[in-house]
Formats: C-alpha cells, sequence, structure tokens
C-alpha cells in the first residue's frame, strides 16, 4: 500500500539490533516509517559484538601463525611465533569495539531517525501490536519485526554442562594442550581450525558423514583431508554419547557405527546448532505459532521454518534483499524515502556484513 498526501507515517517496531534488525530498521525508515529499534544488549548484536567480527580476528591471528611455516620457501628465518592469549583475546575485543567507537553504530541509526534502546533486556508481547519490557516500559506499533538472532545450542548429552561454547574462548586464562571439538559445521570447524593453528591438539566430531555437512560434497573432501594433513584427528559419522569428568580433564564417549570409544582431553568444545531466542517473546499472545528455536510462517505459498540453527548456504539472507526491499515497501503508510537514497546507509550495512578487520592491514 502506498502512502497518499496526508497519511500518517507506519510505526514500525524491530526488536533485535543485530545485522538483520538494524537492516530491517533502516529499510523502514528509509521507507518513511516511524521505527522504534530495540535491543536487549548493545546495538550490534552477536554479529559484532561477540561473533564474527572478534572470532574473525582471532582467525587472522591463527592464519599468520600458520604462515610461520611457509617462512622458508620465501628465504625468511626466524622462530615460530609464541602467542600471548591474553594479547589476541585483547585485540579481539579491539576490533568489537570498533564499531562502537570509531564507527558509532547507535549515533549513526539516530541520526537517520531510529528511536533506538539498547541495554533493555528482554521484552514481550502482551498481544499482536505490543510489547513490554521488564521495567515497565511498553511500545505498540502497526508492523513488528522480530530479529532477536539466537544462541548456542546445549550439547543435549548427559554432562553436556562441562563442554564450552565459542562465548568462553574470550574466558580462557590459556590455552589447552588438548581440545574435543564437538560439531563439524561452520562454528566448530573455525574453533577447531584457530586452536590448531595456535598449536593445539584438536580432534573434532562430527555427526553427518562430511563436514561442514551443508557444503558442496567436494569442499567437505578437501576439508576433511586439510584438517587431517595438519594432524587433527577428525571423527565424521560420530555421535558423542556423554561426556564425564576426569580429575581435570574431560573424558568423551563416542560410538562411530559398530565402534565405542571415549578420549579424554583438557577441555571440549561444542558447537551444535544456533535456536533463535523465542523463549522469551511470549509469541503466543501475538497470535504467532512456535515451535523450539522455530517461528512457522508462509511466504508466496511455501512453509519457511525460521530457524536460526538451519544448515543453509551462507549469507543466504543477503541474497534476498531484493525481495526484503519489495516486500518492505508493502508496508502501509509506505511509497517514500525518509532521507536521501545511500546517505550514510551503506557505511552502516557494510559495517555490519563485512569481514570484520579495520584498520590497517598490520592491526
Amino acid at each position: 500500500m502506498r502512502a497518499r498526501p496526508g497519511d500518517p507515517a507506519v510505526k514500525v517496531l524491530v526488536i533485535g539490533a543485530g545485522p538483520a534488525g538494524i537492516s530491517a530498521a533502516l529499510q523502514a525508515r528509509e521507507l518513511g516509517a516511524e521505527v522504534v529499534l530495540l535491543e536487549a544488549e548493545q546495538v550490534g548484536g552477536t554479529n559484532v559484538n561477540r561473533g564474527p567480527a572478534p572470532v574473525r580476528t582471532l582467525a587472522r591471528a591463527a592464519r599468520l601463525v600458520r604462515d610461520w611455516s611457509s617462512w622458508d620457501r620465501f628465504g625468511l628465518r626466524g622462530p615460530r611465533p609464541t602467542l600471548d592469549l591474553d594479547a589476541v583475546l585483547a585485540n579481539s575485543d579491539r576490533v568489537a569495539h570498533h564499531a562502537h567507537d570509531t564507527m558509532d553504530i547507535a549515533g549513526h541509526l539516530r541520526h537517520l531517525g531510529v528511536d533506538l534502546t539498547e541495554h533493555l533486556g528482554p521484552v514481550r508481547f502482551t498481544d499482536p501490536h505490543t510489547v513490554r519490557a521488564e521495567d515497565g516500559g511498553c511500545w505498540r506499533a502497526d508492523r513488528i519485526v522480530i530479529a532477536v538472532g539466537g544462541h548456542a545450542a546445549p550439547l543435549p548429552v548427559p554432562g553436556g554442562r562441562l563442554a564450552l561454547g565459542y562465548d568462553d574462548i574470550h574466558t580462557m586464562k590459556a590455552l589447552p594442550d588438548e581440545v574435543l571439538v564437538v560439531g563439524g559445521a561452520d562454528t566448530g570447524c573455525q574453533i577447531a581450525s584457530i586452536l590448531e593453528d595456535f598449536g593445539v591438539t584438536v580432534s573434532l566430531f562430527e555427526a553427518a558423514p562430511t563436514l561442514p555437512p551443508a557444503a558442496d560434497p567436494s569442499v567437505s573432501v578437501e576439508l576433511g583431508d586439510a584438517f587431517r594433513a595438519q594432524g587433527m584427528n577428525v571423527y565424521t559419522g560420530t555421535v558423542v554419547k556423554s561426556l564425564r569428568a576426569q580429575g581435570d580433564a574431560v573424558c568423551l564417549d563416542y560410538r562411530s557405527g559398530p565402534v565405542i570409544g571415549q578420549l579424554v582431553a583438557d577441555t571440549v568444545f561444542f558447537a551444535v546448532g544456533w535456536p533463535a531466542n523465542l523463549s522469551h517473546l511470549a509469541l503466543d499472545a501475538a497470535g504467532v505459532h512456535t515451535e523450539p528455536g522455530v517461528i512457522r510462517r508462509r511466504v508466496h505459498g511455501r512453509r519457511l521454518d525460521r530457524r536460526a540453527d538451519r544448515r543453509t548456504p551462507a549469507r543466504v539472507p543477503h541474497l534476498h534483499r531484493g525481495d526484503q526491499h519489495g516486500r518492505a515497501e508493502d508496508l502501509p503508510g509506505s511509497g517514500h524515502r525518509a532521507f536521501p537514497a545511500g546517505l550514510e546507509l551503506p557505511r552502516i550495512r557494510r559495517l555490519t556484513k563485512r569481514s570484520p578487520e579495520p584498520g590497517p592491514r598490520s592491526s
């Protein structure tokens, strides 16, 4: 529906200020809506604050360590770099802070007319058009967009609490000598690769026949071969049955076909899924049907399972931005731009999606 002269602007409420929520808020604002953006913690979400941005910085440090092995062929001499874990983690935090201290995401959003509230805590629906925060704050809108992101699924086996998630990397005081990584999709492979490059002995477990399971078969084969060539132990088609403490170490019991085995390591990391943060939203009050980690909707006659841990090709949401734009223009009251197209808008979108290694290449 296009706006007519004198029509009031539609009010849009976006829950969650990660990349998806920021994109939705800016798109609605660009089309003339009044936009409120609510964030439980800090703007940027997991992507900027704890996820890809800082983790990719760890991956860059790991690549620099790995490059040492090829120095000789280029006539370079010197000892293998030693790892200062505190400094590596501090640099990872610096990258996360860069988005706020230098790029000022929150300031840009407010400058573009988005009413942003951060550090709000969870909100819940009281009816299809109203949400309420724990501090009593209440917001009502014509349209509400849910972009709350997800969280690391727990390891659903006895003793699973003994395992660490990728968030716990930043709490480590020293590198373990030996690590078991459960989950061979993108996150698990990245954790395993980073730790292996840092000199940790790594064993990687995946229940599917290949890793990462959603990748092209040729990519899966090459990746598995590359990991094994580096000395990593890769167990595909292997189900983890339980974890148990064994002194200061952790013992992992597994089954691979008819074979039952166990391994003992200093630490176990898990990366077994990423369900959506839905439990606190009280979506039944909004008439929205959910299952654990899933919102079920029909779009253009097709049923979509909106689950954060669904194994689909990377960056699929970004491939369909044209469709998002078209659907946003169907908002009642939309049809005019609130600010000139392209004014500072691309800067924010790039910040939330690009490979986050800001500053000179030596940083």
